[in-house]
């Protein structure tokens, strides 16, 4: 079976898309902290991934022509959808944030707690008194426990059952996500 060579066409054609996937891949690394901003994550994650792996169907269909037996045509198919399911949440949840321009409300939660956390490289040194790394605060809506993570106490002393304040944005797809606003 003799090889063929690729075009400079081609060249830059796989290269860019290479540069493409990395650049996603990046990317997802810093969309993932945003994904814990939406109110609704798992309803997302799961409707966006869908609607990738229905886009790289139709994809792997429309490119199927270029496998040359069953084997090439079911890779093909395996790529574009698994390509699809992976990164379109990303890409969703870049356009749901980056892209929203309706205004900001305040809702009204019930707290529930908030703890710091500690983490360190080589660990905590005996008797140390060590700085909170970050903080976990949890709060109540509509029946539904929400956990926002952030670098100082977002309600300091706050008690259980208190009602505080949550900046929510609604996103350019429709998904609300959180605003974290130091108060």
């Amino acid at each position: 079976m003799e090889s063929q060579k690729l075009s400079l066409k081609e060249y830059v054609l796989y290269g860019s898309i290479g540069l493409f996937l990395l650049w996603s891949v990046v990317l997802y690394v810093y969309e993932f902290r945003q994904f814990e901003q939406l109110l609704n994550t798992r309803l997302f994650l799961i409707t966006t991934a869908s609607i990738g792996a229905l886009i790289g169907l139709g994809l792997s269909w429309k490119f199927q022509y270029k496998g040359s037996d069953l084997t090439d045509k079911v890779q093909i198919y395996v790529f574009f959808i698994l390509i699809g399911a992976i990164f379109m949440p990303l890409w969703l949840s870049v356009a749901n944030r980056v892209l929203a321009f309706g205004a900001e409300r305040i809702e009204k939660v019930e707290f529930w707690e908030q703890h710091a956390y500690y983490s360190s490289r080589g660990g905590l040194i005996k008797g140390e008194k060590p700085k909170p790394t970050g903080f976990y605060t949890f709060l109540f809506m509509d029946e539904a426990f929400i956990r926002l993570e952030s670098k100082s106490a977002l309600y300091p002393g706050k008690q259980r059952g208190d009602s505080v304040e949550l900046y929510i944005k609604k996103g350019f797809l429709g998904m609300p996500y959180i605003l974290q606003k130091s108060n």
